[in-house]
C-alpha cells in the first residue's frame, strides 16, 4: 500500500489574514518536501482554493482540496470538509462566519433538505457536541470547570 503525505490545515494569503504564503508558492513547498497534497482551509474562507482553481494549473502529482475553518459563535474554530458533490449553496453558507451551530444546520437543512446533508450535518453537530462534553469533562477533572 503506498502512502500519501497530506498537509491537512493550510492557510493561504488569498483567504486568511494570519498567513503570508501563497497557495502556488505553498504547493511548491510541499511539493519539495514530498508531500502528495494539501487540503486548504482558510478562515472562513475559499480563497485559496479558488486561487488555486482560476490559475488554471494541474498537477499530476499533488492535490488539492477544499475545506474552511469555520469561526462558530459558541464552539470556536473548527475544520469543514464537505463531500465533493456538496451543493455549492452550502459552501457559500459557510463563508458566514459566528453562526450558532443549530442555526447553520437549520439553514442548511431548510435550504438543502437531502438525506446526505441531513445526516452530514447531523454527524458535525454530534461531534461538536462530543467535543464540547469530553472538554467539559477534562476541565471537571483538574477543577477549572
Amino acid at each position: 500500500m503506498k502512502y500519501v503525505k497530506f498537509d491537512m490545515h493550510c492557510h493561504t494569503a488569498e483567504g486568511s489574514v494570519d498567513a503570508k504564503v501563497n497557495i502556488e508558492e505553498y504547493i511548491e513547498i510541499l511539493r519539495s518536501k514530498g508531500f502528495g497534497g494539501m487540503l486548504v482551509t482558510d478562515h472562513d474562507s475559499y480563497g485559496g482554493y479558488e486561487a488555486y482553481v482560476n490559475s488554471g494549473k494541474k498537477y499530476d502529482d499533488f492535490v488539492v482540496l477544499r475545506g474552511i475553518e469555520y469561526d462558530s459563535l459558541e464552539f470556536g474554530h473548527f475544520i469543514v470538509i464537505l463531500p465533493s458533490d456538496t451543493p455549492d449553496e452550502v459552501y457559500e453558507l459557510l463563508r458566514y462566519k459566528g453562526l450558532t451551530l443549530d442555526k447553520l444546520i437549520y439553514s442548511s437543512l431548510q435550504r438543502w433538505n437531502t438525506r446526505a446533508c441531513t445526516s452530514l450535518w447531523r454527524t458535525l453537530y454530534e461531534l461538536c457536541f462530543y467535543y464540547v462534553l469530553e472538554s467539559a469533562k477534562a476541565d471537571c477533572t483538574y477543577g477549572t470547570f
